[in-house]
This record gives structure tokens, C-alpha cells and sequence, in this order.
């Protein structure tokens, strides 16, 4: 009997680019947790515009000036309307990591924390959230609406609760 190992993959192939983004309202904000997934192959052109200096590490200024390059790209490309007005997101926390992916190359997983203020008002919201960043680039895409201490999710198109990663 053989067993094969379990391999973490990219459903999609080495080229894609995956996106997640989790809606949930906080008591007087909407916050929008974002994640970009980069398979093998864009993930190596991404970690050199991450290593600007090439010097095969990346230090917290290189690691700030990527991710407020890749905010400038995302934030215009991501709408989010709260009962029809837009709401300015901006980031209040992030996080990247590099696994390994197939044949021993690296991966590129930037999560970002988004929030904007809610309009005025009480009562019921309606939330919509459209995310065109990259929208050109094969992978999957996932927006998952969550239920929070502020907010419950009445009725969506999207599903129940965030997937990603499972």
C-alpha cells in the first residue's frame, strides 16, 4: 500500500491569483478583511517588487513601501457602499507571508484590514462590496458576508460565513 503525502496547492495552477474578502460591520464601521494569494509564478514577481534591493531579505521599509504600493492599486479598485453611499476604506493592519508552494517555490499571501466609516443612520443596512482589483488575473475569488456583535447577516447573496482557507 502507498499513501501520498498531502501537498498544499493551488487549485487553479501555478499562475493564479486568488482573492478573498470577508464583510462584517463593526459598531461604527464596515470592515473588509482582504487576502491576495499569489501561486508560485506571479508570487516570484511580487517577491522581487518586495525586495527592492535585492539583497534577498526583506526589511520593514521595503515590507511598508509594498504594501502602501499594493493599497494604491487595491483601494481604487475595491468599491463598498453602505446603504448606497461609498465609504473611504483605508488600512488599519496587515500581514504577509511567503510558504513554500510546489517544487520548493515560494508563495505570496498578503492579508489587509480595511475599515471606513458607516454613513449616519440606525436600523437595517444593505452592504455591497465590488472588488475588481486584479479581476483580469485566473484564480478563485471569494466575499463572504460574517455576522458580528454589531451586525447580523438578514439576507445575501454570498455565503453564510468565510471559507477561505479550508
Amino acid at each position: 500500500v502507498f499513501v501520498a503525502p498531502a501537498v498544499a496547492a493551488h487549485p487553479l495552477g501555478l499562475s493564479s491569483v486568488n482573492r478573498y474578502a470577508g464583510v462584517k460591520l463593526q459598531a461604527r464601521e464596515v470592515e473588509v478583511d482582504y487576502l491576495i494569494d499569489y501561486a508560485e509564478i506571479p508570487a516570484y514577481a511580487e517577491i522581487e517588487r518586495l525586495d527592492a534591493d535585492r539583497d534577498g531579505a526583506v526589511t520593514p521599509p521595503e515590507r511598508d513601501r509594498y504594501v502602501a504600493s499594493f493599497l494604491a492599486q487595491l483601494l481604487p479598485s475595491l468599491e463598498v457602499r453602505v446603504d448606497g453611499t461609498r465609504v473611504t476604506m483605508h488600512s488599519v493592519g496587515h500581514g504577509m507571508e511567503a510558504p513554500t508552494g510546489q517544487n520548493g517555490l515560494s508563495t505570496l499571501r498578503v492579508a489587509i484590514e480595511l475599515r471606513g466609516p458607516l454613513p449616519r443612520g440606525a436600523g437595517r443596512r444593505t452592504v455591497r462590496v465590488v472588488d475588481r482589483h486584479l479581476a483580469e488575473r485566473g484564480g478563485w475569488r471569494e466575499l463572504a458576508a460574517e455576522a458580528s456583535p454589531w451586525g447580523r447577516v438578514v439576507s445575501s447573496s454570498l455565503p453564510p460565513s468565510p471559507r477561505a482557507g479550508r
